[in-house]
């Protein structure tokens, strides 16, 4: 037997995803504007924020790559 792969992804709200990072959402916003976070856009006023993305941007910022 195989094991199962999980497709689930984990979205934050912006409020959420921005307490996550220990920024604002203005901030969070402009992450985006600049290519460095990819959010999902569900209709005209509600955004969520891959986890996977925002783990991703610390490492990167971890490792001195720009946010």
């Amino acid at each position: 037997m195989q094991p199962v792969q999980s497709t689930e992804v984990l979205l934050l709200t912006t409020r959420s995803a921005a307490r996550y990072l220990g920024v604002s959402r203005a901030t969070l916003f402009r992450f985006a504007r600049r290519g460095a976070l990819n959010p999902v856009r569900l209709g005209a006023h509600f955004t969520r924020w891959p986890k996977a993305d925002l783990d991703a941007l610390v490492a990167r910022a971890a490792e001195g790559g720009a946010a």
